[in-house]
């Protein structure tokens, strides 16, 4: 009796077979270089542009609702650059190759694009609480095993020279 483990896996070794092949494809460590090169290039620009703006000098006398979204967008302003440029690699990548060879370029831009809309339209919105939900100062409680026994500790008495 020949056991062949090719035959017992069926569709499943197939499967994992082609996943190997695409995980570690030329294609794939393509792409996230260029990603990377995407990203340092938001990043430069972003840098570059949050120093050499002066935000408050150029929105004065604006409304309100404007300089906020000049405000957020100044804050965000790597992420339109980093959607931009992979835009720009990914048509470039279409046109010379196979669209499955582009698809994590893609992704990224698509990813990319929801997290600014997101992030613009949440940095809009105001919210009737503050930036940091802090509790105020309460006296501290004992809790026994018995919800009955609940007890407040007096405050430590402090006296001032």
């Amino acid at each position: 009796m020949d056991f062949n483990i090719e035959q017992a896996l069926g569709p499943v070794g197939e499967s994992l077979k082609a996943a190997f092949h695409d995980l570690f494809s030329v294609w794939l460590a393509i792409q996230v270089a260029e990603i990377g090169i995407a990203a340092a290039i938001a990043a430069t620009v972003a840098g570059v542009a949050q120093r050499r703006i002066k935000l408050v000098d150029l929105t004065m006398g604006w409304p309100a609702p404007l300089r906020l979204f000049a405000r957020l967008l100044l804050e965000h302003i790597g992420t339109p650059v980093f959607i931009l440029a992979v835009a720009i690699i990914h048509a470039g990548m279409l046109s010379v190759t196979w669209p499955s060879r582009s698809y994590l370029l893609g992704v990224a831009e698509s990813l990319a694009t929801a997290w600014f809309v997101i992030a613009m339209l949440a940095g809009l919105i105001r919210s009737p609480l503050p930036v940091s939900v802090s509790r105020a100062a309460t006296a501290p409680t004992i809790v026994t095993c018995s919800p009955s026994r609940i007890q407040t500790v007096p405050r430590p008495i402090t006296t001032r020279q």
